[in-house]
């Protein structure tokens, strides 16, 4: 299996036209600028080079470039004096396996475009209907939601910097109405315990979204019991409120 970072070349000839470097697996956020290298050696006038993409959500590969010419120039270009090809500005169709063909050789990077979250809660599974109802020593559940993420996003949970045991999450995959594009709403559950001194010194839950191998794109935090602070609110808004929420941080 090939690891993120690692160059993926095949293919490459030793000897007359050929492929010297090629492009290495990379993670990258909708709307941003990278390049993939492609450096080939003798090549002559007959001789054409071409960058590929097949992606991950749809059929078929996509024609991006002929030697200096993009088709696509909006989106994709050669770097002046080089076959490197520049993303200029990267959507979920990038989200895919990238390839540059010289001759009969071919090297190949797999991409991964990411999307935050739109929006991202934390709360109880069920609501909590009075000050300081988390008892000591009792199940609850926690409840984290990230809604229209691409991919739809993993969560991890955290009480006071330390992470908890993630192995009982539960994930509900919701409807989303761009699924063929990759993107999804997420819920997960993680059954949690709180001690006497969770609910005493009011430690604080968080919930971080990951996506791909880019871990932490998007949290959000409650105090324990923290709702007993919220007077002027009802007790499920103020727990909704999220003491320091911090969205796209």
């Amino acid at each position: 299996m090939m690891r993120h970072g690692q160059e993926a070349v095949a293919n490459i000839a030793c000897d007359g036209f050929s492929i010297v470097s090629g492009p290495t697996t990379t993670t990258q956020e909708i709307g941003s600028r990278f390049t993939l290298k492609c450096a080939v050696a003798d090549k002559t006038s007959s001789d054409t080079v071409f960058w590929k993409l097949k992606p991950e959500n749809t059929a078929g590969t996509k024609l991006l470039t002929f030697n200096e010419n993009s088709n696509n120039a909006p989106f994709y270009e050669i770097e002046t004096g080089t076959f490197n090809l520049i993303v200029k500005n990267a959507t979920y169709e990038d989200d895919g396996m990238f390839e540059c063909e010289a001759g009969a050789n071919v090297v190949s990077a797999r991409v991964y475009v990411y999307d935050k979250p739109e929006s991202m809660t934390l709360d109880w599974e069920h609501s909590i209907n009075k000050p300081d109802a988390v008892k000591p020593n009792e199940e609850y559940k926690l409840r984290c939601s990230t809604i229209h993420s691409h991919p739809p996003a993993t969560h991890r949970y955290f009480k006071d910097g330390v992470e908890l045991n993630g192995s009982g999450i539960v994930y509900t995959y919701m409807n989303d109405t761009d699924t063929s594009r990759g993107y999804g709403d997420v819920t997960s559950t993680l059954p949690f315990t709180p001690s006497k001194d969770d609910i005493d010194k009011v430690k604080t839950i968080r919930c971080v979204a990951d996506l791909y191998n880019k871990l932490n794109v998007s949290h959000v935090a409650f105090g324990i019991n923290s709702a007993s602070k919220f007077t002027s609110f009802s007790l499920f808004t103020g727990m909704v409120m999220l003491v320091g929420i911090l969205l796209r941080a």
